[in-house]
């Protein structure tokens, strides 16, 4: 099973699977084309192996495995409970997102430990 992580502004996905029994996680990158319906990229954590490679640069296959590997602690946290999968979750993502529109914003790790934090205690 695969399980939505985030969707960039050019409207790439990136997803990723479940803990692989082989304790890899499988991560899948899309963008829609409009000449080649879809680009995608496939690799695994946390060795970063890239398995495949269809339509990106080189330049865009850098720039997305930068962010795979800003957030790989968090993809490999998600995996191995089953995916985000709270919607309120995504409901406090959202204000997150509002939050940096109008500035009001703190260091990316601080918000990351906040939310993973009141996951913890249920509180999402």
């Amino acid at each position: 099973m695969m399980y939505p992580f985030i969707t960039l502004e050019d409207n790439t996905e990136i997803v990723h699977s479940e803990m692989l029994p082989d304790n890899r996680v499988k991560v899948y990158v899309e963008k829609p084309d409009a000449k080649d319906c879809f680009h995608d990229m496939t690799c695994y954590l946390p060795s970063y192996e890239i398995e495949s490679v269809n339509g990106f640069s080189e330049e865009k296959v850098a720039e997305y495995l930068e962010i795979i590997r800003s957030t790989a602690h968090l993809i490999i946290q998600f995996a191995s409970q089953g995916g985000l999968g709270k919607a309120a979750l995504y409901a406090h993502l959202d204000q997150a997102i509002d939050d940096v529109k109008s500035g009001r914003v703190q260091e990316v790790d601080e918000a990351f430990d906040d939310i993973l934090s009141e996951l913890d205690r249920g509180k999402i």
